[in-house]
């Protein structure tokens, strides 16, 4: 889960689901450029993490939470 959706830059990341381990965060632009990784982080069911892209342009990004076993794919709308 992601919320706030939209937000200013500003959200957080939550498991809800079983999966366990070492996952990599990455934020995409509509472009697909880079905006924001995190590789090799730790979240498990009931973890959260915040991450600040600010300052970013108002848009939609796209969200990618993987790892060797699962993708998880979210968009968010950043907005100020």
């Amino acid at each position: 889960m992601i919320y706030p959706v939209p937000n200013d830059g500003r959200f957080i990341v939550s498991m809800s689901r079983n999966d366990l381990g070492l996952f990599n965060i990455l934020v995409v632009n509509n472009m697909g450029n880079m905006m924001f990784e995190r590789r090799n982080c730790t979240i498990n069911k009931g973890q959260t993490m915040s991450i600040d892209l600010r300052p970013v342009s108002n848009g939609v990004y796209i969200v990618i939470l993987e790892n060797e076993l699962t993708r998880i794919i979210k968009r968010i709308v950043v907005v100020d």
